[in-house]
């Protein structure tokens, strides 16, 4: 099984839209999903997505441990987040076989190739008759930080501090 990190996620969901978005767009409207789903949790609300999941804040009682011979460890009754998929995402997983996920886990782990700019917080973006992206970290081995023009370069350049992060 293979993690996939934020950044490639963002790629995934601009696939998804045909690139009609800028990446950087779809980095805080995740960013900003997440955000929301928080407060419904905070205001101990459900959140619903069709057909594929639900968020909701479950209470769980008050539980005993043993501690290793110790005094026993008492846990308060307190609430904690409950993912529950729906047919979408079960269906999904029901297409997954034995093989294939082994050879999800032999493809290899992500390399610092595959490392997007898009979820880093020193990308700047200036625009006057077109949109120009720089790098603003203090530690960067090229001077002006030039990222791209309009877009974000889809890997990491070569001169970037965070790059072995």
């Amino acid at each position: 099984m293979r993690t996939i990190k934020r950044w490639e996620f963002v790629k995934m969901v601009s696939e998804r839209v045909h690139h009609e978005c800028p990446q950087w767009v779809i980095y805080y409207v995740i960013k900003a999903v997440f955000h929301c789903m928080e407060d419904i949790l905070k205001d101990g609300n459900r959140f619903v997505v069709g057909e594929t999941f639900s968020l909701e804040p479950k209470y769980k009682e008050e539980a005993t441990y043993s501690n290793f011979g110790k005094e026993p460890v008492t846990i308060p009754g307190h609430y904690e987040p409950c993912f529950k998929p729906y047919h979408r995402l079960k269906d999904a997983c029901a297409e997954l076989t034995k093989e294939k996920m082994e050879n999800t886990e032999n493809e290899g782990k992500n390399n610092d190739d595959d490392i997007s700019c898009v979820e880093f917080k020193y990308v700047k973006c200036y625009a006057i008759s077109r949109k120009m992206y720089y790098c603003n970290n203090e530690n960067r081995k090229d001077d002006m930080g030039r990222l791209g023009e309009n877009k974000l370069p889809d890997i990491i350049p070569e001169w970037c501090p965070l790059r072995n992060k």
